[in-house]
Formats: structure tokens, sequence, C-alpha cells
């Protein structure tokens, strides 16, 4: 199989459409008697969260578990499941919550917290970046995202699932570098590491709207897409949707430098057509339109709670909407002052209104013009915690913050209201 082709099955059993893809792959050799390590996408699990929630946002459990059992016809040498979490979350416990050893259910398959193993640390522009050992020493290693869309990088397919391998120092740092051309350059270097061998993209249901996390959607399409460039495969998986690479800044970038072809003209699909699967996926809203859309879905109203996000990092943004829904929930809905939140690298306007909340280390840069009243919420990110605590001083009478406070110490943060698209 060349790099330019990529295998596009239609269907809805999963065992099936992994029989006909490998069938079309026909390089049995690629596999046999090798150490396979899987590397999913389950990061956005959260265990706060119904089951059911969860279930759009990750790499179906399943999907892998049947990925395992037709693997094992190749007579593996070993098989691992491997993954990381986001930071200030435990990849531990999110194995523990979606029971992927239950469901997995073969106890000689591993499954790795890749925090546990060493780094190899790389040249990455003008510093260095910390990759998985695990990852890099594996000799076939199966990148396998979802479809789901994502409001800093447009789609979160196999290129955004690689930055999964990384320390989680060197994840942050690439919000620094700038995200999408990190996102490219990851992609090119890890070619030059023969990584991924294959990228198995589980298209059974995807997620979109405000993505990556619980806040998008699910969206029915029924495929599976493998490849064995991950610039490719992501360009076929972004024109499924309906976005087209085009319109993804990361990819664009990854035939830019030489990391794969993201010109459908050019990518042979082998299987079903994608005109066949293709569904239009709802995008994200812009960036400034992001944080509204995020607020109306907690069904808070723009004169109490209002800001800019500014290219904010996930974890960032996730360590302040958790406590504002948590808050939400304990204290009510009435604020005792508007609030005006900037986070990312969001400039400060010249005019706002109410009280100005600077969340976290990016925003520290706004903390001399937005005078000595300005709330600054240090941390990269921010701790859930802090954000409970700063935010709800900052929205809440004395009285209401308190008596919220001791709900959620009897509730525990396992507890978080519904949001209104959620069944």
């Amino acid at each position: 199989m060349d790099l330019n082709e990529v295998i596009l099955i239609k269907g809805s059993d999963a065992p099936d459409m992994l029989k006909s893809a490998f069938s079309q792959l026909n390089e049995p050799d690629l596999l046999e008697n090798k150490n396979i390590v899987l590397k999913p996408n389950f990061a956005c699990w959260d265990a706060r969260l119904p089951r059911e929630v969860n279930e759009w946002v990750v790499t179906e459990p399943q999907f892998v578990a049947d990925t395992i059992k037709f693997l094992k016809k190749f007579n593996p040498s070993s098989i691992s499941v491997a993954e990381s979490a986001f930071f200030g979350n435990n990849i531990k416990k999110i194995f523990k919550d979606i029971k992927l050893k239950k469901i997995i259910n073969d106890p000689d398959v591993k499954i790795i917290a890749l925090e546990d193993h060493p780094y190899e640390f790389i040249k990455f522009f003008d510093r260095k970046i910390g990759i998985s050992k695990y990852i890099l020493n594996a000799e076939v290693l199966i990148n396998m995202p979802m479809l789901k869309t994502h409001g800093e990088t447009t789609v979160s397919l196999g290129m955004k699932n690689l930055k999964g391998t990384l320390h989680a120092d060197s994840k942050k740092s690439f919000h620094r570098f700038g995200l999408e051309k990190s996102i490219a350059e990851l992609s090119k270097i890890l070619l030059n590491y023969n990584k991924p061998t294959l990228t198995l993209v589980d298209g059974s249901v995807g997620l979109e709207g405000i993505g990556p996390i619980q806040s998008g959607k699910p969206k029915e399409v029924g495929c599976i897409v493998l490849g064995k460039n991950t610039v490719t495969v992501d360009a076929v998986c972004s024109e499924i949707m309906g976005i087209g690479p085009q319109n993804v800044e990361h990819i664009r970038l990854g035939e830019e430098i030489g990391a794969g072809i993201a010109d459908i003209s050019k990518i042979n699909v082998i299987g079903d057509k994608i005109d066949d699967v293709k569904v239009n996926f709802e995008i994200p809203p812009p960036d400034e339109e992001i944080f509204a859309a995020a607020m109306d879905l907690l069904e808070i109203p723009s004169d109490q709670l209002t800001g800019h996000p500014g290219d904010v990092c996930s974890s960032c943004m996730l360590n302040y909407l958790g406590p504002v829904w948590a808050l939400r929930d304990d204290a009510g809905k009435k604020y005792k002052q508007k609030i005006f939140l900037l986070s990312g690298k969001a400039e400060l306007p010249e005019k706002y209104e109410g009280q100005l909340v600077l969340w976290g280390n990016c925003q520290r840069k706004n903390l001399k013009d937005g005078g000595k009243d300005a709330i600054f919420v240090k941390g990269c990110p921010p701790s859930i915690l802090k954000g409970y605590m700063s935010l709800g001083k900052a929205m809440y009478s004395k009285r209401s913050f308190y008596w919220g406070l001791i709900k959620r110490l009897f509730k525990g943060m396992n507890k978080i209201g519904k949001m209104s698209h959620w069944p």
C-alpha cells in the first residue's frame, strides 16, 4: 500500500469492516509477530459525567477491543493500548471508568499509562519536546482517533491524536509555539521514526459542534478509514466530515512541510467512495463566538458572564468551564456582578463591562493594564479547585457562595448538571 492510498469501508459491524479494510491492505508482514501498540483517543473521557455522554467523545472502547481480536490472527509478540490524559486528569482513572480491561477481556493485552514510561527529548523548532519512548520503540504503532471537531483546530483526527504521545510540559509548549504548526511538525518528526505505522479511524459515531469535549454532539457516520500516512488519512476524514483539508490549517501545513498529501485529487481512496459516507459536521463557532456558545449550553446569560478565550488551550478552558458549570448548580444563576473573563492570548479591550478576571498565566501580560481590581487566577492551567474558589467569590454574594460550597462538599465533583443536548 502506498502512502497516498487510503482505505475507506462503509458499514456498521466493526469486525466485518476491519476484516475488509485489512484485506484491502494485504500486508501481513507489516503485522506478523510484531510488538503492536494501539494509541486511541481516550483523553476527553470525564469520569464526573454519565457514561452515555462520554461515549461520543472518545474512540469507541469496543472498537479497540474488536481491533485487538482481529490483530491476534497475526500472532503479535505483544499487544498494548497506550494513552495519556489531559493536564490534571489521570489516565489510569479514565481506563478504570471506561472499564477498558473488562471490555478488552484479554489478560495478554497491556494497558499502558504513557506518563509511567520515559520520554525521548527531540529538537523541535528552537527547543526540545518529549515524545514517549514507549511509542517510539513500538514495532507497529496503530494510531486510533475518531472523527470529531475541535474548537481550536477545527478537527481532531490522527494528527491531533499524536499530541497524546507527548510529555505533559511539551503539550503545553505546543500552544506557545503555535498549535496548528506544532501538530504538523510532530507528524513530520514521527514520520522520520516510521510512526505511526497505520492510522485506523473509528468513524462509527463522530462528534460535531463545540468539540473536543461533551459540549459537542454525537454524529452518526458509519465507516472506518485506514492508511499508512496520517496527514493523508486526515485529509480524507476531513472530506468525509464535509469540512475539507483546505479548511484545516494543520492538515494543509502537513502537506507543505512534506509530512503527507492533503490534496484530495492526489489521494487514491480504495473501497467505498467518500460521497457514499459523507456527512456534513457542524463546525465549532469562531474563536470570538465560542465563549458565548459555551455559556448558552450552560444556560448562563451574557449579561452575567462574558469574555474572550483568545486561542485558549483545551485544558485551560475546561478548568474554568467546569467550575462555572458546577457553581451554576451549587450557588444558582444569579450573580452579584457581571464577570468579564479573558484567557489564552486574548488582548485587554479598551472598554468592557464587569469584574475583570484574567485566567491563567498567559493573561499575566494584562495584569498591569487591568488595574488593581482585576482578579488574576494563575496557573498553566489554573486548577479546577482554584477556579471554583476564585470565580465563586467573584460571581456570588458571600452567603450564596458558601452555601454553594457546602453543597459541593457533600455532592463531590462527580455531580454536575446536564447540558440540554444530552440524552
